[in-house]
């Protein structure tokens, strides 16, 4: 690590875009931890945490990569290695923010670690139980859960650079406003309520990619409860300088149906039986007032949050497609609406 240049100045850390969440995150961790007083202030912080005793002095490596014997061999990164004086994995540092967590993942850094390794979660406090749930389920000997917070107390502890953690503290601050804990198949029926927040923000961020779908120069800000949503909706795209197309959360209550749903207002220019009548040949539900017509769109379950997003905005573009009956690539929209609402 240059001693000259802020953390996230660090060479190590260049070229990473937020779609590398954890990774940008752990790399910014070892980074820290490549000074030696703050490895081993870290080193001993963890086992008391833990009430286990680690050897001394561990290196701290991210993207640490274990294989297997099969055939093909399987590889696994483990996001941070403490490794011992003959290389072998004494600490296994599992990071995550919105993406999947799953036992299989765990049990295979366990089984090519030491036998005594230390398996550590990190993750936001939202996933806490989630979190201590998979370390009770897992092979490890030795486990701790701990908070993105709690791991900065720790470097603190370590007396890491205090310029240096204070952007590491805004970088997983930034990071884990933007992810989600993966949306489970109950959230779609009895959990729906208690994920509505998830839900809205899941339409903002696929809102976000619609626009750049569409090549939108601006971001349509977000709308009052109405046309058949509950909470505020998106518009996504203009219909010939019209708004018209929107995706919102529809129903707070439980039900079959998917919580995040497109909508078609009035003013469309489609006709309008012929769009309800492919998109229920395609296999879509429609609903249906006299000022607009709605579908539900899929929303993939059990994924990290970006595959979550990205089932939602291909639902999206092949309800608006359907509705104009156009082709798999094509768009029906000006590129640049002069009368996108104002800021609310």
């Amino acid at each position: 690590m240059n001693q000259d240049l802020p953390l996230l100045g660090q060479p190590v850390l260049a070229g990473f875009g937020m779609g590398r969440h954890e990774v940008m995150a752990t790399t910014a961790t070892a980074a820290l931890l490549h000074d030696p007083t703050v490895a081993e202030g870290f080193t001993a912080w963890l086992g008391g945490h833990a009430h286990v005793e680690l050897p001394g002095p561990l290196r701290w490596r991210p993207e640490h990569t274990v294989h297997a014997a099969a055939q093909p061999p399987d590889i696994g990164r483990i996001d941070v290695a403490g490794l011992d004086n003959d290389d072998a994995v004494r600490v296994v540092i599992e990071a995550k923010f919105g993406a999947d967590l799953t036992s299989d993942q765990l049990d295979f850094y366990v089984q090519h670690a030491h036998a005594e390794a230390l398996l550590v979660l990190v993750a936001p406090d939202s996933r806490e139980y989630e979190c201590r749930a998979a370390l009770a389920r897992s092979a490890a000997r030795s486990t701790l859960y701990l908070s993105w917070s709690d791991l900065v107390d720790g470097l603190r502890t370590a007396e890491a650079d205090e310029a240096d953690l204070g952007q590491f503290q805004g970088l997983c601050d930034v990071i884990a406003s933007q992810a989600l804990m993966p949306i489970r198949q109950r959230d779609l029926g009895d959990g729906r309520r208690h994920r509505l927040g998830d839900f809205e923000r899941i339409v903002d961020r696929a809102t976000e990619l619609l626009h750049a779908e569409f090549g939108l120069p601006k971001l349509y800000p977000s709308q009052r409860p109405g046309s058949g949503f509950v909470t505020r909706f998106r518009y996504v795209c203009p219909d010939r300088g019209s708004l018209c197309f929107a995706i919102g959360v529809r129903s707070y209550a439980d039900g079959p149906s998917s919580p995040i749903w497109s909508c078609w207002h009035r003013d469309a220019s489609i006709d309008r039986p012929a769009a309800t009548a492919r998109l229920r040949n395609a296999g879509f539900e429609v609903e249906e007032s006299d000022d607009w017509f709605a579908v539900p769109l899929p929303v993939t379950v059990d994924v990290a949050t970006d595959a979550t997003v990205t089932s939602v905005v291909e639902g999206a573009m092949r309800v608006y497609r359907l509705s104009l009956c156009l082709a798999e690539t094509e768009l029906a929209i000006e590129k640049r609406p002069s009368d996108a609402p104002d800021e609310e």
